[in-house]
């Protein structure tokens, strides 16, 4: 089960709230190589959460909200806090809770980079 890699690292200036991050939770066969099976059905899903580190720190985590049908696998979250504070580089982790119990943790991680206001990386 996974987060579909994410290609480059998410572009985030100093103290910008409310941007909204929409995200298809993918589920994957792996092999020789990893195929995409299907969209992870979110209708046996309570919560699907972001969970954002630095330095191996959890520093804030939001819930996502879906998006269109449960079978479709999107969810969308919107940052309303002042988690971009610093400057630096974070990690993003989606971790979905199952209405039967226990969660998951995605495998695949998502990048973010937190730069000044004025400069670019």
């Amino acid at each position: 089960m996974s987060v579909a890699p994410v290609q480059d690292v998410i572009q985030v200036v100093q103290g910008d709230t409310r941007f909204p991050l929409e995200m298809q939770l993918i589920e994957y066969r792996c092999a020789d190589q990893c195929e995409v099976e299907a969209p992870i059905n979110l209708g046996e899903v309570d919560l699907v959460r972001l969970l954002i580190y630095s330095n191996k720190v959890l520093q804030q985590s939001f819930d996502c909200n879906f998006i269109g049908a449960p079978q479709n696998g999107q969810v969308v979250v919107d940052f309303w806090s002042d988690v971009w504070m610093e400057q630096g580089d974070y990690i993003g982790e989606v971790e979905i809770t199952y209405s039967a119990g226990g969660c998951k943790t995605m495998e695949n991680v998502i990048p973010f980079h937190v730069r000044s206001k004025g400069v670019k990386r």
